[in-house]
């Protein structure tokens, strides 16, 4: 599961509401707490229009803010940071220093989820300095309350896991005596630490804190979080192995994330998803949701580009506006830019890039798991066959050479050559005895041999090379090349992530082992059959072993 979710961006725009407007602060809640989760475009629309009727700075404050969270909830991060960047223009020109507040704690929550930490870390700056100057101790306890959730995010976000629980209950200590929205910081707190003990992998205490944020929640209306909640008491039930009952909490945080149109929520629901498919080996399933969280992954990239291209607009135009540069100082400038620019590509591209590969990776890794489970249930199939007397093709090399000499003898052949002119004339039984004795051959170690051929295999399979090549390519879905190709790499695959000892190996001395003649072609073929090249699989493989607590998100 991602760890993004914010902890200011929503709840910070929505405390403390005004007293001298009661009509105000009504609309304004069930705006944001009802509304927005049945009528998204009414919502914003009602949030202008509180706007426009609002003649006081900090009600137009709180419109716009109520604005800038309802585009959050969208993924539209460029709206939400213009609209509070708006606010904040405003609530500038007042002594206000709860909504200054409030504001910057929305602005750093928002510049963190974007990995903008420079960005984030001004505006935690400013939050904490107009925290310490709030007279109202009750108030200045609620924002140090808040910006502590706001650091266990940051602290989730880099597995401190039990730094994050630390800073949570710092939290609710400052927080337990306030009188608005308590139950909506208190199910917040209840979900973090869910979330925290479900990456220690300690079950039980997630599960305990995620249910008592359910029953706190009965208090509002429901929201993102109570959906955040279901989703990870569904996550705890898929490492129980139970997956009806991770199939009936996701339902409820479907039909939620449906209500709200929480992206990040929807991103967070479609991931588990393919997880509980898989744990029921539903095939479809899981495309279709894959599917799903890919979509809402590419809605949720262009926004933050639109965020980054915005922001590198504004920082060249407030240059060009403040300063007049010389000739050297403009060549800097466009370097500078031209580096921003590049680095918001790269980041993006890379990131893009580090979540197919790890995708792939965590597959390969499946797929392993899934073929030694289907080979230690042969196991016993296999020695039994051996032990009562059976034919026995799987004698190793010797047994190969043997084939190779009597190639020519025409009486070892299942097949004769001169019936193999029609197609036609293979039997469904002729192509199952072969695909046995092909199943035999991936038994051996045969096909690590440099000098394994398709005359050879032929040999070993009692059949000639013009039959076994239609049957594998049929069959197999490629040539005998690829075939042969394909075992040396499951092989290899295999030996590395069994025994650690072949992760110390050189590259060279794999593709010995796995029976390639030269580095390079190993190497190429390697990539070509996995989408990753030898070094990074064996890093991911050593990364895996170092942190036991990294989640399987295939």
């Amino acid at each position: 599961m991602k760890r993004i979710f914010p902890a200011l961006a929503i709840s910070l725009s929505i405390l403390g509401y005004a007293q001298e407007n009661k009509d105000f602060d009504k609309v304004y809640i069930k705006t944001y707490l009802e509304t927005s989760k049945n009528n998204f475009s009414k919502a914003l629309k009602t949030a202008d229009s509180l706007y426009e009727s609002s003649s006081d700075p900090i009600l137009k404050t709180r419109s716009l803010m109520l604005s800038a969270s309802l585009y959050q909830q969208k993924g539209k991060y460029k709206d939400a940071v213009d609209y509070a960047l708006a606010a904040e223009k405003i609530v500038l020109k007042t002594n206000n220093l709860s909504w200054k507040t409030r504001i910057y704690g929305f602005l750093a929550s928002q510049y963190r989820i974007l990995k903008l930490y420079d960005l984030s870390k001004k505006y935690t700056d400013y939050c904490i300095e107009s925290s310490v100057k709030i007279e109202d101790s009750a108030a200045a306890r609620q924002i140090k309350g808040l910006m502590l959730q706001e650091k266990a995010y940051f602290e989730l976000d880099r597995k401190n896991y039990n730094a994050s629980i630390k800073c949570i209950k710092a939290s609710q200590k400052l927080l337990h005596w306030t009188k608005k929205d308590h139950d909506f910081y208190s199910v917040n707190n209840e979900q973090l630490l869910g979330l925290n003990y479900y990456y220690l992998e300690q079950y039980q205490n997630a599960l305990s804190h995620y249910n008592k944020g359910l029953s706190q929640a009965k208090s509002f209306p429901e929201t993102y979080l109570t959906g955040l909640i279901h989703n990870g008491i569904a996550n705890i039930y898929i490492k129980l192995n139970k997956a009806t009952e991770a199939e009936e909490e996701l339902s409820k945080a479907k039909r939620i994330a449906e209500e709200t149109q929480y992206l990040q929520l929807k991103e967070e629901i479609y991931e588990t998803a393919q997880k509980i498919y898989m744990l029921k080996n539903e095939v479809s399933k899981i495309k279709e949701y894959k599917e799903k969280k890919d979509s809402v992954e590419a809605q949720l990239d262009i926004e933050t580009k639109n965020l980054f291209n915005d922001l590198l607009s504004k920082e060249i135009k407030k240059n060009s506006q403040t300063k007049k540069f010389t000739l050297a100082n403009n060549i800097v400038l466009i370097i500078v830019m031209a580096a921003m620019i590049f680095s918001c590509i790269y980041f993006f591209y890379y990131k893009k890039a580090e979540d197919r590969t790890n995708k792939r990776f965590k597959a390969i890794i499946a797929e392993l798991n899934r073929r030694a489970g289907e080979k230690k249930s042969m196991q016993t199939h296999h020695e039994n066959k051996m032990m009562f007397g059976a034919n026995n093709d799987l004698k190793g090399e010797s047994d190969l050479n043997q084939l190779d000499k009597s190639s020519n003898n025409e009486s070892l052949y299942l097949i004769n050559k001169s019936n193999l002119e029609d197609i036609n004339l293979m039997t469904a039984f002729t192509e199952e005895k072969l695909l046995k004795k092909l199943e035999d051959f991936e038994g051996t170690d045969l096909y690590l041999r440099n000098d394994m051929s398709l005359p050879s295999l032929a040999s070993f399979c009692k059949t000639n090379t013009k039959y076994l090549s239609r049957i594998i390519n049929s069959r197999k879905g490629m040539d005998f090349n690829n075939y042969i190709n394909t075992l040396r790499i499951n092989f290899i695959i295999e030996k590395l992530n069994n025994d650690p000892e072949y992760r110390k190996y050189k590259i060279a001395a794999l593709a010995d082992e796995s029976g390639f003649s030269s580095q390079n072609k190993f190497a190429t073929v390697f990539k070509k059959i996995t989408s990753i090249s030898p070094s990074v699989f064996i890093k991911y493989l050593q990364d895996q072993q170092q942190d036991p607590h990294e989640e399987s998100q295939s």
